[in-house]
């Protein structure tokens, strides 16, 4: 405690303050949404926007209450930035943006909390710290855990991915994502007639499998299968819904991409939405219709700009 006063009377305290406002809900948010923001440019972001920024509005702060007239106020305002701050980065990290009801019970909150804390300032900073190195120590954890899934579901038992076409047609694979097979949507809770889509389909030659669903929970886990042309159980249990580092599985690297590059394909990944793109993997196909620079980097809400072909590089 006496280290902790000690830094917070001196002239670099912002360092501190805004360490201890923004480790806690990076670490949360990395720990809940792993699959979503595994990549540098997501930490670099995080960093920026949940330390950095912070550390800048302590030190401007601290400028603006040096004067003599306002110094008295200073502590207070401590207080309240370092409540304030941190629970609109766990607004920001829960809710997935911020929400005007919320951030104003926030902000009456902080006020409240503030001259009631005044006081206890440094034992605010050094309870944030320690719910910092909580989270620390839960992502730690996570971290361990999604690298230690066995990547062998990803061999193939021969060489299909070796495969040579004799013929070369186009090669379309259409997904409606969500969408029931016609057998399904007739029963249960869907009970739904779509004869006429289903009719449109058989007179274009398409193929319909009665009694057809994914063994998967989500779009994902199920995907990566279906690319990398086998099944993984979730790793035996092991992990959860998103799959075993699914999107690039999906983006990057699979069996069926192998197969298409060998046969001299050109690729092409056309998307309405960059769901498989959020966590940033490396592209393997030849084009695609959203580029990363058009997707916004922490993915809070579904932020794109309009998609067009984009090479790889």
């Amino acid at each position: 405690m006496k280290l902790i006063n000690k830094i917070l009377s001196g002239k670099f305290n912002f360092i501190l303050l805004g360490l201890a406002v923004g480790l806690y809900p990076i670490f949360f948010y990395f720990n809940n949404n792993y699959t979503l923001v595994n990549s540098m440019a997501h930490a670099v972001f995080f960093l920026a926007a949940f330390i950095l920024l912070p550390m800048l509005l302590f030190w401007v702060f601290g400028l603006i209450f040096s004067f003599s007239n306002l110094i008295k106020w200073k502590k207070l305002g401590l207080t309240f930035l370092s409540i304030f701050i941190l629970l609109v980065l766990m607004e920001i990290c829960i809710y997935a943006g911020i929400q005007k009801k919320i951030s104003l019970l926030i902000l009456l909150v902080s006020l409240l909390l503030a001259f009631l804390l005044k006081k206890q300032h440094s034992k605010i900073v050094l309870f944030q710290l320690v719910l910092a190195l909580v989270g620390f120590l839960m992502f730690g954890a996570t971290v361990i855990r999604k690298k230690s899934f066995s990547e062998k579901w990803k061999k193939q038992p021969d060489a299909i991915s070796k495969v040579i076409f004799k013929k070369k047609p186009n090669i379309y694979f259409i997904q409606p994502d969500g969408y029931t097979n016609p057998s399904e949507l007739k029963r249960g809770f869907y009970n739904l007639n779509n004869s006429n889509f289903e009719s449109f389909l058989t007179q274009n030659n398409f193929k319909i499998y009665p009694n057809f669903r994914s063994n998967y929970a989500s779009t994902l886990p199920s995907n990566s299968s279906i690319f990398m042309m086998k099944h993984h159980y979730y790793n035996k249990g092991l992990n959860d819904e998103d799959g075993l580092d699914a999107r690039n599985v999906i983006i990057h690297n699979n069996t069926v991409l192998s197969i298409f590059k060998n046969n001299n394909y050109k690729t092409f990944f056309l998307t309405e939405s960059p769901y498989f793109l959020i966590n940033r993997p490396k592209l393997g196909y030849d084009y695609s219709n959203f580029s990363f620079s058009e997707i916004f980097l922490p993915r809070f809400r579904s932020f794109a700009k309009k998609p067009r072909l984009e090479r790889s590089k």
